[in-house]
């Protein structure tokens, strides 16, 4: 389960990446409506991938416990 959880938080970094590469596109746009709309999807992803991370680190915490 280690390993899994490890794996979470790699793929957790990496989103953060892609992440600020997407908000440094988004706001060379002009459009007002599509920043403002992509904006909010960006911060819902992002809030998503923390908390698959806050599960993968309860995880190896109850792992360790148990070992």
């Amino acid at each position: 389960i280690e390993q899994r959880c490890i794996e979470v938080n790699r793929l957790e970094n990496l989103a953060d990446d892609v992440l600020h590469h997407a908000y440094d596109d988004l706001f060379r746009s002009n459009d007002a409506i599509a920043i403002i709309k992509r904006k909010d999807i960006y911060e819902y992803l992002e809030i998503a991938t923390d908390k698959c991370e806050d599960v993968a680190n309860v995880l190896s915490d109850i792992a360790i416990r148990h070992s």
